[in-house]
Parts: structure tokens; sequence; C-alpha cells
């Protein structure tokens, strides 16, 4: 079993496209788009497959955590050692809703796009994460 934990997304922090999540409120849970369990996809090929699960999501410190599992399976090894070595980050895979724009900083002059609603659709295993993420949690337990 491969269990992790990870920061998948943060809120209101500008994207390396320019465009942010808006704040949720302390204590809210987080949207999702469906019931949990949501999929962990990673690159198998030339598409996105299913890798494990996210079983569990919060949203502490103005940061989105996600819990769940890893396949046992031989990609899931591969992507679970890419993530313990720092290579790789899980990162949030969401739905979109209604925009804005806002101010971030100190100058007025200085906005970006505020996505106003969104919903956790899952997640994915990434080179280059939309945010600057911290390396995940990974557990490898009971693998020989």
């Amino acid at each position: 079993m491969i269990e992790y934990a990870a920061v998948i997304a943060r809120c209101g922090v500008p994207t390396r496209g320019g465009w942010f999540l808006e704040y949720l409120a302390q204590g809210e849970p987080v949207p999702v788009a469906r019931d949990l369990p949501l999929p962990l996809t990673g690159m198998t090929g030339m598409k996105h497959g299913r890798i494990g699960w996210v079983d569990h999501l919060a949203y502490l410190r103005d940061v989105v955590v996600a819990r769940g599992f890893i396949d046992s399976t031989a990609r899931g090894r591969d992507y679970a050692g890419s993530l313990a070595l720092g290579l790789t980050r899980i990162v949030m895979e969401s739905e979109t809703y209604r925009w804005g724009r806002d101010v971030l900083g100190e100058d007025p002059a200085v906005d970006a796009v505020r996505c106003e609603e969104w919903r956790c659709g899952g997640a994915s295993v990434q080179v280059a994460p939309a945010w600057d993420l911290p390396k995940p949690e990974i557990w490898i337990r009971g693998l020989v």
C-alpha cells in the first residue's frame, strides 16, 4: 500500500498562468465535483490514466490538502518514487466557474484573474505544477 498526503492547491496565490483561486472560509469543506474518492491520475503513454485515489480533502491555512492512496503496481511505485524524490508534485484538477479580477499586493495597477467558484474533481501527478508546492509525504507499507 502506498499512502500520500500532499498540498495540491494554494488559494490567493497566483499560478504560473497569472490567475488564482478564491479563498474558502476557515473550516469550510473543500468543494468537490462528486463524492469521494476522487481519481489521482498520471501520464501513461500519451494520455492520463488513473494511478490512485484521493480519499480525503481539507482546507488548512489557505491550502488544499489531499490524502489518499497510489496503486501498488509497478507504475504506481514509479510515481511514488518520483514524488518521494521531489521530482513531481500532486496537483488539484478542478472545475472552475465564476471569474473576476482582483488587485494582488500593494500596487493597485497589478491585478490578476480570480476564480471565484471552484470544485475539486481529482488530482494529477505533474512535473511543473501551476503553483510552487511542497514535496508530498509518501508512505510505502507492506511492499517488498
